[in-house]
């Protein structure tokens, strides 16, 4: 009767065990869903706001960045930019120097006006000459674009803004090939003179 008594305690210690595992479980995961819950809803409410609100305007062009060229090789690239933070900080004075020195060296073609790469080295020249020279106002700007909102709604307006671009391209390539599938299923050769006209 004793062993029996004691085998019940351990069996009823043994399921309180796990009726308070099973129950810590459940509250983990409980809280977690809450915690999950409120961090979507920070990110959740913020892009609803954007997109109910969204400016029928085209968003600004991107100031501070250039797009890279796929074609060239990481150390041409390098090359370009690495000339062209120079160029910014040192101005055209070390940009005719380094054309001067380097004039022959084939890496340096792009510093040519005639080069088909001496655009995109001005566009990064002219990128890096506005993040040097910021201003207080450019600055001010900068810290309101870093917040959180700011960052959802000029991304949300961006898509928005694409995705109002691509199905307007979209129409009209329709209509074009609508036009186009009109036009040649008139019969040119299928007619009739009715009148002949003399000037």
């Amino acid at each position: 009767e004793e062993n029996e008594r004691k085998r019940r305690e351990a069996e009823e210690k043994k399921k309180a065990a796990i009726e308070a595992e099973e129950r810590e479980r459940r509250e983990a995961e409980a809280k977690a869903q809450r915690e999950t819950l409120e961090r979507s809803r920070q990110v959740v409410t913020p892009i609803a706001k954007a997109a109910r609100d969204v400016p029928k305007t085209k968003p600004p062009p991107f100031e501070f960045m250039v797009p890279e060229l796929s074609s060239l090789t990481a150390v041409d690239n390098d090359v370009i930019k690495l000339c062209a933070q120079f160029t910014a900080l040192g101005g055209r004075q070390f940009l005719h120097e380094l054309s001067a020195k380097e004039h022959r060296n084939p890496q340096f073609d792009f510093l040519r006006p005639t080069h088909m790469l001496f655009s995109y080295f001005t566009a990064l020249v002219d990128a890096y000459v506005k993040i040097l020279n910021q201003s207080e106002g450019i600055r001010a700007e900068l810290k309101r674009r870093k917040e959180h909102n700011a960052v959802i709604e000029r991304a949300v307006h961006r898509w928005h803004h694409e995705r109002e671009s691509e199905a307007a391209s979209a129409a009209k390539a329709e209509a074009e090939a609508a036009e186009r599938q009109a036009f040649a299923s008139i019969d040119w050769h299928d007619f009739s003179v009715v009148e002949t006209i003399d000037f």
